[in-house]
């Protein structure tokens, strides 16, 4: 269906969204089945520090026989927390740069939003998207070509599923 008015309901709400979801399955593809995801695997690399929080580059593993192990920024407050205690997480992402996540600290530290965060008291989680930042390398033409596992129907759809793999993280 079409939405040629206002949302009112609940119900209104869950069939528009019913709708979008076949929308965007259309134009980028189905976002892939999660049930035998390898473990994450998470590698931690160079750790920084700041007055409120730590900031840690890490890497893992999105998918079996992927091209790359996929690499994030993590920020941790430094605000104590009891053994019990959540965090709250955000998932950052940075906007088209081949600079990837590194993009807000390099370019805009102004607009670091996820170090921001992380000072009041979030632990965020800023993934590079493929073919930027540290996935540079990442061919999205040979993984939209591929068979198997690691192959998407497009690179945004890949995007997406390392992206729930960040949040798995």
């Amino acid at each position: 269906g079409t939405c040629t008015s206002s949302i009112k309901t609940l119900l209104e709400w869950e069939r528009r969204r019913e709708d979008i979801k076949v929308g965007m399955a259309a134009v980028m593809g189905s976002v892939p089945d999660r049930t035998a995801l390898p473990p994450l695997d998470v590698a931690f690399g160079e750790t920084t520090h700041s007055a409120t929080y730590t900031r840690h580059a890490i890497s893992y593993v999105a998918e079996r026989d992927d091209q790359a192990r996929w690499t994030a920024f993590l920020y941790v407050p430094l605000t104590s927390k009891g053994p019990s205690e959540t965090w709250p997480t955000i998932l950052a992402t940075h906007p088209t740069s081949p600079l990837g996540a590194a993009w807000s600290e390099a370019r805009n530290p102004p607009l670091n939003y996820a170090a921001e965060l992380a000072s009041r008291g979030y632990v965020v989680i800023a993934p590079d998207y493929p073919t930027m930042g540290g996935q540079s390398a990442y061919s999205c033409e040979e993984a939209e070509a591929g068979a198997g596992a690691g192959s998407h129907a497009s690179c945004t759809i890949k995007g997406v599923l390392n992206h729930m793999r960040a949040i798995d993280v």
